[in-house]
């Protein structure tokens, strides 16, 4: 058992405790500090969760160690020099007929703040975007980031769409 606890403190940095029956011990936590999540970054993670939960929410942000030795939260974005590559990814699906204002009204409960585009709907800040598929008729090509592959078949389900390979 030395050995493993060799081991085990040398290859992962972790104290390692063997009290004898009935022998009590005392073990240093780790202490925790409490950080305020500014209230811009707050809301842009809840409108990006489709579901947003009170306990739960995922968010993106960066801990900037100030000269004082201070945390601050920030947006990532502000923090990385280099423009940003996004990976975007789309597929066509099919509907019975292309209804803007009824698919509008229909995903409104999803993202109360979806944009009415000339060419389509955009959605949760521009991470879902749908839009009349090129040279077919009732089928739409929905462009989306890979963090909304999980909200497509709630939209699919409300604008009544199924995908190609569904059909047959």
């Amino acid at each position: 058992m030395e050995f493993l606890k060799a081991r085990v403190e040398k290859d992962l940095g972790l104290p390692v405790y063997k009290p004898a029956n009935g022998e009590k011990i005392s073990i240093p936590t780790p202490s925790y500090s409490t950080i305020a999540i500014p209230e811009k970054l707050y809301t842009k993670a809840l409108m990006l969760d489709p579901n947003p939960h009170k306990r739960n929410c995922p968010l993106e942000f960066a801990l900037v160690k100030e000269d004082d030795g201070t945390l601050t939260v920030t947006d990532v974005d502000s923090q990385i020099e280099d423009t940003l590559n996004s990976v975007t990814f789309s597929e066509n699906v099919k509907v019975d007929s292309i209804d803007w204002p009824g698919f509008t009204k229909k995903l409104k409960m999803l993202d109360p703040t979806l944009e009415v585009k000339e060419d389509g709907l955009d959605l949760f800040d521009s991470t879902v975007l749908l839009t009349h598929a090129e040279n077919q008729i009732n089928e739409l090509e929905v462009i989306f980031d890979l963090s909304r592959e999980s909200t497509l078949p709630k939209i699919y389900e409300l604008i009544g769409a199924r995908k190609e390979e569904d059909d047959s």
